[in-house]
C-alpha cells in the first residue's frame, strides 16, 4: 500500500480503537495487561499494510507525530495513552521513540463506544545543531 512520497514520509490514519491509558497498560508487577495486549491486537489491525518505504533509511529519519483522541468522557487526561500509542506505533514502523522531535495531542469527548485515536506520523528534517549547544545554555540567578 503505497502511503508515502518519494521525497517527505507521512502517514495519517483515522483508527476505530479506544485509545488506552499508559495507567491501565501495565500490572502492578510491569507486566503488559490485557486491555495492553488487546489494545496493540487492534492497532495491529489497523496498521496492517501499512510500512516506511522499503528505500528509506528509518533509523536516521526524524518525525512529529500529531494525535487527535476522541475519549467517552473528558475526565480523560490528553497525555496518558501517549506512551502506549507510541510504543505500538515504534514496534510496527521499526523507529526508535527518541527519533519523536515533536508531539502534539488535543482531544473530543465523543461518547461511549465510539472511541478513536487520529493521528498523523511525518518525517521532518532536522538537523542536529538546531538549538542551543550543549554548554552554552545563558540561566541568570534570580536576584
Amino acid at each position: 500500500m503505497k502511503n508515502y512520497s518519494k521525497e517527505m514520509w507521512e502517514i495519517y490514519m483515522h483508527c476505530n480503537v479506544k485509545p488506552l491509558s499508559i495507567n491501565a497498560a501495565y500490572t502492578l508487577k510491569r507486566k503488559k495487561s490485557a486491555k495492553y495486549r488487546k489494545f496493540e491486537d487492534d492497532m495491529a489491525l489497523e496498521l496492517f499494510g501499512y510500512e516506511v518505504p522499503p528505500h528509506r533509511d528509518i533509523k536516521s529519519m526524524r518525525f512529529k507525530l500529531e494525535i487527535h483522541w476522541g475519549f467517552a468522557t473528558s475526565l480523560s487526561d490528553v497525555d496518558n495513552p501517549i506512551k502506549t500509542l507510541l510504543d505500538v506505533l515504534q514496534r510496527w514502523f521499526k523507529f526508535d521513540d527518541k527519533q519523536i522531535m515533536n508531539i502534539s495531542a488535543s482531544k473530543t469527548v465523543v461518547g461511549k463506544g465510539q472511541e478513536y485515536i487520529d493521528f498523523t506520523l511525518t518525517e521532518i528534517q532536522h538537523t542536529e545543531n538546531q538549538g542551543v549547544p550543549y554548554g552554552k545554555r545563558s540561566i541568570s540567578k534570580a536576584q
